[in-house]
């Protein structure tokens, strides 16, 4: 350290650090005898520092006095002003009696003291003795003079009482009420004037009228209430007349659902889905689509009974019977619901035996008796007979009318194995018939055919058969022009006895009558003239058709 007065002569310049301080310890400002003037005067200097800075004024909060004029400007001042505070807090205490007011001192002569509950006014819980015993006061001759007041008052009230004890009981009518609008009993009828507490009666307790009555009828509130907020129909659903939600298509009428909470609300959206329902259906034009099996119908409005029955076609004619002559009535069919009926005697047609090629017209039912000839015709409008011998009527196609089905049956149907036969005339006197095993099927097709005894003589599994075998021959004839008719009831007939152990003759009784030609009913093309039933044939249409009433898709 450079000393200040280096070059002050005639002073000679010495360092503070080597003047030593020799008085005593100085603990507070941690000053030791021993320290150096430089450790000395920075300590005082500090101190010094400290000191002013607990002396500046500033430093110092007053707000909680409330000054209006300058505060203290330096620490003696605001020594003073703190002295001068503690001593008026030794001799006045101010409290606020009213708000309104200016405040009040106490002194030590005129102490506070706590208040009752009914003197503290705005929180002040205290006065001094002098405002106490003044509101005392005050207060007293308040009730004094209420207390006189009372005493009038009181002496008046018992004079009025005295007077009503001194008067009669009064006596009451009570009066008619108009009674307008409905009946509100069976003897409180409208229009009239009834005492009001009869009204009132029948208003409560009419078990027919009142509304007691009325509450049984219509449910407790609880229960009506249940019932509005059962409301289904909501806001975002469509109406039927406008295709829009119902809040939109009726704004301004239709109440939100979330609002409906009254029988009125409820009603009056009842009302409009009504309205709604009943613009849209008297609309609507009923009508109906027949299936294949159902034939509906229906009234004009506005019932629009809606009818329905089977459709039945009534019996036709089968097609591919051509050579039936007129009068002549042809085997048919007749369709009820999705079932196919068949009926009548079906002819398998007679070739002519004087004019090959032709066939013999079906004039009657007895017109081929006379023919003498059993072969069968194959001609267009008659019959075709297949590789496998089968005897295939309207050469094959279907013999089910269109105005009966389009569709074909769902299977093959069957008569199983039936008994033909042919009327012949032996002479002008006798006659006879023959007989042939058939089996008659309508196919899938809806066409009609006919198998001869042959046919099950020849298995699927091998190319041909031992013809002849079939015990149906026993009833298919097989007989030879010339020959002599079996007597098979003859006494001498051996169909079922032999009259021997190597003698088995089958027949040794005949009529003295002859075959007028020779046929094999058991040949397909030997079958011409023979007859059989078609009653009792059921066949069943396909569910897989395009008919309406049926599915288009096979399982």
């Amino acid at each position: 350290m450079k000393p200040l007065n280096l070059d002050n002569k005639p002073c000679s310049p010495i360092s503070s650090n080597c003047v030593i301080w020799q008085g005593p310890d100085i603990p507070c400002i941690k000053l030791c005898t021993g320290d150096t003037v430089s450790d000395v005067v920075a300590k005082l200097a500090t101190e010094l520092c400290t000191v002013l800075d607990i002396l500046n004024v500033t430093n110092y909060d007053l707000s909680c006095f409330n000054l209006t004029a300058c505060g203290p400007n330096d620490f003696q001042a605001l020594i003073q002003f703190l002295i001068e505070q503690i001593c008026a807090t030794e001799t006045q205490v101010t409290i606020i009696s009213d708000p309104a007011t200016s405040p009040v001192n106490t002194t030590k002569s005129d102490p506070l003291i706590t208040v009752a509950p009914c003197f503290v006014i705005n929180g002040i819980t205290v006065m001094t003795v002098s405002q106490y015993a003044q509101a005392i006061g005050t207060r007293v001759c308040d009730l004094v003079t209420q207390i006189a007041a009372l005493n009038s008052q009181i002496t008046s009230l018992d004079i009025r009482v005295t007077a009503l004890e001194a008067a009669p009981v009064p006596t009451f009518t009570l009066p008619n009420i108009p009674v307008q609008e409905c009946d509100l009993s069976a003897t409180i009828t409208a229009p009239g004037s009834y005492a009001m507490d009869a009204v009132l009666e029948a208003l409560i307790n009419d078990t027919t009228y009142g509304f007691c009555a009325l509450r049984a009828t219509t449910g407790m509130p609880s229960e009506i209430l249940a019932a509005v907020q059962s409301q289904c129909i909501n806001d975002s659903d469509i109406s039927l007349v406008f295709g829009t939600p119902f809040s939109t298509a009726y704004a301004g009428s239709w109440i939100p659902v979330v609002t409906v909470d009254t029988l009125a609300d409820a009603i009056n959206n009842i009302w409009i889905s009504l309205c709604d329902v009943y613009q849209y259906v008297s609309t609507i034009a009923v009508t109906v689509s027949d299936t294949s099996t159902i034939d509906l119908t229906v009234s004009s409005g506005p019932s629009y009974a809606i009818s329905a029955k089977i459709t039945d076609t009534g019996w036709v004619d089968l097609d591919g019977f051509t050579y039936y002559g007129v009068g002549v009535t042809k085997p048919q069919c007749r369709r009820i619901g999705n079932q196919i009926h068949f009926r009548g005697t079906v002819f398998v047609p007679l070739e002519n035996p004087s004019s090959p090629g032709d066939v013999v017209s079906l004039s009657s039912t007895s017109a081929y008796n006379s023919v003498g000839g059993c072969t069968t015709w194959s001609g267009a409008g008659g019959c075709t007979i297949d590789a496998n011998g089968a005897i295939q009527f309207n050469n094959g196609g279907s013999v089910i009318p269109s105005s009966v089905t389009a569709a074909n049956l769902d299977s093959i149907y069957s008569l199983g194995w039936i008994v033909a036969t042919r009327g012949i005339d032996i002479d002008a006197t006798y006659g006879t018939s023959l007989s042939a095993a058939m089996n008659v099927n309508v196919t899938a097709t809806n066409g009609l055919t006919v198998a001869l005894v042959h046919d099950i003589e020849i298995t699927t599994a091998r190319g041909s058969g031992v013809q002849g075998n079939s015990p149906l021959r026993l009833i298919t004839s097989n007989v030879r022009s010339g020959e002599y008719l079996p007597n098979y009831i003859g006494t001498g007939t051996d169909i079922h006895n032999a009259p021997s152990n190597a003698n088995f003759p089958l027949l040794s009784d005949t009529f003295n009558l002859t075959w007028p030609f020779s046929c094999d009913a058991g040949d397909e093309n030997e079958v011409g003239g023979f007859a059989f039933k078609l009653d009792g044939l059921i066949g069943y249409l396909s569910p897989c058709n395009s008919e309406t009433g049926f599915s288009t898709v096979c399982p």
